[in-house]
Parts: structure tokens; sequence; C-alpha cells
């Protein structure tokens, strides 16, 4: 089922390894679960690819487990994806989400959790990226020092992709790769938002928003203040038929979890989370679309 842009890497990674494959392609205009599903219904495969978003989304509509029964895993890279949704759709219908790590300047995906090392590492490996895929080199950069860093540890990721040549690719994605080799990623280093010398990653706090029992999407992004240069804003888009909750709830969410600075100074809620082309969360649209006003929000239908 084809619902990237034939322009998006992933799109074109599809597109090409269909017709290579002779496979038959379902076309989307844009991804739809409603789509999706009857896709699944009709053809029955045992394995399926989805942006990370969509994943969520299937556990907020409750689909029953049975019409997924035929689905082994499901191959997921297009944003980072919380371990416990990760957990919970696993929990819940018995497929396992296969995370990939790739990007357009690397020609396509350099790392991936297949299927059979998943099937050696199960559970001690969840939230993983997996491996180098052949050919591919990854090695880390102190974010502060510029000096390359030895594995295991943390640090900002480069890439050899051996569809793009010799050369290091570096990134702005901060990363830990554990002594076996596999690549976690924790969040862009350039989306830090600096709140009086503290750096606050968005996907922290985002992925702790996310627990809470209202939250179905949230974004985090940094808005200026006068004093502290920046603090950190959370957009949110509810549950369908989930009420607002109080914003000292959700402070108390997050301190309960994350260090004070990483408590949003603001709150807005919105009825759809702006997405881009590739089914991530638009960065510059999202902060152009909140609503001071949750009480008059109702949902609308969950597409991308």
């Amino acid at each position: 089922m084809m619902a990237f842009p034939f322009g998006n890497i992933a799109g074109l990674s599809m597109l090409v390894g269909s017709f290579l494959q002779g496979q038959r392609i379902v076309l989307l205009e844009r991804f739809s679960l409603d789509a999706w599903r009857r896709y699944i219904a009709e053809y029955r495969p045992t394995a399926s690819g989805l942006p990370s978003s969509a994943i969520p989304m299937i556990l907020e509509a409750e689909i029953p487990p049975e019409e997924l029964a035929k689905l082994s895993y499901i191959s997921t890279g297009a944003a980072p994806l919380d371990t416990d949704i990760q957990r919970q759709f696993l929990d819940k219908y018995q497929i396992r989400v296969l995370l990939i790590y790739g990007a357009t300047e690397f020609g396509g995906p350099v790392t991936a959790m297949t299927p059979e090392l998943d099937t050696e590492w199960g559970d001690t490996k969840l939230g993983s990226s997996g491996r180098p895929l052949p050919g591919a080199q990854l090695r880390l950069r102190d974010p502060e020092g510029g000096q390359i860093i030895d594995s295991p540890g943390t640090g900002l990721l480069e890439v050899i992709s051996p569809r793009m040549g010799p050369e290091w690719i570096s990134t702005s994605d901060l990363v830990t790769i554990d002594a076996d080799g596999f690549l976690f990623c924790i969040g862009r280093a350039d989306g830090a938002i600096m709140r009086g010398g503290f750096k606050v990653l968005p996907e922290t706090v985002e992925q702790v928003l996310r627990r809470h029992e209202a939250v179905a999407v949230a974004a985090v992004i940094a808005a200026n203040d006068p004093i502290l240069h920046e603090v950190p804003m959370s957009i949110i888009q509810l549950k369908r038929g989930m009420a607002a909750p109080d914003a000292d709830a959700l402070k108390a969410h997050v301190r309960h979890n994350l260090p004070a600075p990483h408590v949003p100074a603001e709150w807005r809620f919105v009825e759809t989370m702006p997405l881009n082309s590739a089914y991530k969360i638009d960065r510059t649209a999202r902060a152009q679309t909140v609503c001071r006003r949750p009480q008059a929000l109702t949902h609308a239908s969950r597409t991308l």
C-alpha cells in the first residue's frame, strides 16, 4: 500500500522495491486509517509498513485484534515512536513494530530492526532502530567538544551510506549506540530549547505527555521569553471524547517524570496536529494552528 509521496525517499524506495519484486500497489492520495483497514481486510498481508503516527491512531481507534490477526509485524520509520506506545501495541495486538532509521541524504534506510534481529533479541532491544544495514557505518561525535566518541555511547550521529559514497554524513540527530551495536534515537540536537541555560529536548517532553490518558498527540516547541530566552510550549491533540485536562494536572504529570525545566510554560490545544508530506509533525505549521479555547474543540476524523 503506497501513501508516501513519490518524491519522498520512503515513497521512492517502496515504489522501486515493489516494481523489482513484481508486486502490485494500492495507491492512496493520502494515508487514512479507514483505507488501511480496507487494504488489510481485502489483501490480508502478513506484514505492513506505516508512518509511525499511525500506530497510536490504531490504538485510539480500538481496532479489534482479530481484524489484524494475519499481521506478524509492522515496519515504521518516518519519525520516532514512543517505546510505551510500541509496548502497548504489542500487548494488545501481539504484532511486532519494527523501527527503521534513514533519511533522504542517506538515500534511504541505514539501520533497521529486521525480523531476524527482533526474533533473536526480542524485547531487550525495544525502542531500537536496529543495527546498520550492509555497507552502512555509524559513529558518534560529541555535541559539545566535537571529538569522535567510541561506542557504546551517546552523541551526534554520523553515517557512511554506501548508496551515497564513502564520505561521512553529519546529522543533528542525538542517538545512543549500545554495546551490541543497536541504535536508539533520542531527538534532534538542533531542535533543543534553551531555557535559561537548561537544554530541553522536545521529544523527551512529548513522550511523557503522550502517556497522559487524555493526550492523543503532543508537540513541544520553543516560545520566546524575555528573561529565560526560550521556554517550552506544548501543543496537544486530545483523544476522541476526552475533555482538556487542567493545566496544573498536566504540569504535575510532566514534573513527576522529568526535571522542572522540562515542564511547559504554555499550553495550547488543537483539533488535529499538522503533519507534513512525510507524516511527521510539521514543526513550522503547528505554531500557527494553536487554539486558546480547548473547551470549544471537536475532533476531526483521524486522517493524516
